[in-house]
């Protein structure tokens, strides 16, 4: 007479942690933590798990960023002083605070990256202004300077004190980022005009937000969308302030739809 079968209750095995010999595994902490509250770990133990995993998590986003930035250097976006300032002696060109944020923020949010600043003011009257990236996965990076307010030129000390934060901000956000101003190139000499300077302060902004709005439809592959903001402007003193405005990746994009709508144009005049 057969045995009667006997059941027996068997663990399963958990296969994430099962190797075969000589197969090395790697657990990441987050299984580990879980694996642990299965076997019914002690709270100590846990704790120490839940700081590896913190330490994890910090470790990835550093990496998260680090590599995010080498992306954003590999095409990083150009910013032209397009801002005339005169005084007494003085005269020098300059890129303004709008344009430098404008620019560098829409090309850092390509590749998850924000940036904000914190500002301070301390007892003896030094203004701290620190200008702060964070990624996406939240490791943050931070640039700082430190100066007196600026009293030249008869400021009082509210205008000092707003013409100190601009000018650290600026400069702030710039070396965050690794960049630096340029002077106009060529594009817009090559058709015997200089850079605009007879736009008013309000057409300015507008035009910026325009270059802002045509960076974000790049980055999102909206092509088209792109180029229907810049192809309507017509003025050529706007279309020589915005051009300098736009990174080189949303400059190419722009050429080439220019270049598609000659074509389509030409083979419609050929065709009648």
């Amino acid at each position: 007479m057969d045995n009667p079968e006997v059941s027996r209750d068997v663990p399963a095995i958990d296969n994430r942690f099962y190797r075969e010999p000589g197969q090395v595994v790697q657990s990441t902490p987050s299984q580990l933590i879980d694996y642990a509250i299965r076997s019914n770990a002690g709270i100590e133990q846990l704790q120490q798990l839940f700081d590896l995993q913190l330490r994890h998590e910090a470790n990835e986003a550093r990496k998260a960023y680090v590599a995010a930035m080498v992306e954003f250097k590999k095409n990083p976006p150009e910013i032209f002083k397009t801002s005339h300032v005169k005084f007494g002696t003085t005269e020098y060109m300059h890129a303004t605070l709008g344009d430098v944020a404008a620019i560098t923020a829409a090309a850092l949010a390509e590749h998850g990256i924000s940036h904000r600043w914190d500002t301070e003011q301390a007892d003896n009257g030094k203004i701290k202004v620190t200008c702060i990236l964070t990624h996406a996965l939240g490791h943050s990076e931070r640039t700082e300077l430190a100066s007196g307010a600026d009293k030249s030129g008869g400021k009082n000390d509210i205008q000092a004190i707003a013409s100190t934060v601009s000018y650290m901000q600026r400069y702030t956000l710039l070396a965050a980022a690794g960049l630096a101003t340029k002077d106009m190139d060529d594009d817009g000499r090559k058709h015997g005009k200089e850079p605009a300077s007879s736009l008013t302060g309000a057409r300015k902004d507008q035009l910026g937000e325009t270059a802002t709005q045509i960076v974000e439809y790049v980055s999102q592959g909206q092509d088209m969308d792109a180029f229907g903001l810049y192809e309507p402007i017509t003025d050529n003193e706007e279309k020589l302030y915005i051009w300098p405005l736009l990174p080189s990746k949303a400059r190419t994009v722009l050429k080439r739809m220019g270049e598609q709508k000659k074509a389509m144009d030409k083979a419609g005049k050929e065709a009648v």
